[in-house]
């Protein structure tokens, strides 16, 4: 009898290992992509920079919108304007903060991360759809002091932690009359950006000294540490599950013709 019931127990475990493999290879037909990331950025003479991010999201599958994490140092300052959806006329179609629920809905997770919805859970899955989003920010104290008048602009224009690749990048950084040292405008672009990989600016910048800059000051806090483990690759999840099927198929097997003999 105990016999019979670790037997359904195997055959209950096997129909698991089976199934969830399936809802996995599911998820994974999901996939999200930048077609463009372009950046327009102006350094104010007092070293506020205010940023428009024109993101060309191109969504495949059941999501349901998109988000931007912000990364600030303690210290730091952010000032979020607005988000928009894009017309196909170029029409700016301001997106509403609260219940994300609701299609053209914007909210904030946590301190740094700002979600907005694009498609309702019942509405059909996107197939290849481009919608384009404008999110108006500005930053403060993100430069470095590096001497009497000098500062370093050293910044991440297009964030990392996104689920896809960015296949085109521009970046225009236009500046006050009070900065020297490079051309204004000064232009960056890239190609097939994959996610985790960043698109960082670093020049060394130079003030007339006529107004106050505000530049970032390090702080001193205590942090714990948290270890990030990335998910594994398909391939091992599925070879693993596969391991262990044809492992309980055998226990099975075993088992069954130890209780017929």
């Amino acid at each position: 009898m105990i016999a019979m019931k670790f037997h359904r127990v195997l055959l209950l475990f096997l129909f698991y290992c089976l199934f969830i493999p399936c809802l996995d290879a599911s998820a994974q037909n999901r996939t999200l992509s930048w077609q463009n990331f372009s950046v327009k950025a102006y350094l104010a003479g007092d070293g506020i920079v205010h940023i428009q991010e024109e993101q060309h999201i191109v969504f495949n599958g059941n999501w349901n919108g998109g988000e931007r994490q912000f990364s600030l140092k303690p210290g730091q300052t952010f000032t979020f304007n607005a988000i928009y959806r894009l017309g196909t006329d170029g029409s700016k179609i301001p997106l509403n903060k609260g219940d994300l629920s609701k299609v053209d809905h914007y909210d904030w997770v946590g301190r740094d991360t700002l979600r907005w919805r694009s498609r309702l859970p019942n509405d059909p899955p996107f197939q290849n759809q481009t919608i384009t989003y404008l999110i108006d920010y500005s930053l403060g104290k993100i430069l470095l002091p590096m001497g009497e008048h000098q500062f370093l602009l050293n910044h991440d224009f297009a964030f990392s932690k996104r689920a896809g690749a960015i296949q085109a990048f521009t970046l225009k950084l236009d500046m006050d009359e009070h900065w020297t040292g490079v051309g204004s405008p000064l232009y960056v672009t890239d190609t097939n950006i994959p996610p985790g990989r960043s698109v960082i600016l670093s020049e060394k910048l130079t003030h007339d000294g006529t107004i106050n800059v505000h530049y970032y000051t390090a702080h001193k806090i205590s942090r714990t540490r948290h270890i990030a483990i990335d998910p594994a690759p398909l391939w091992v999840v599925v070879t693993t599950n596969v391991c262990l099927v044809i492992f309980l198929t055998g226990c099975s097997i075993v088992l069954f013709r130890h209780e017929h003999t």
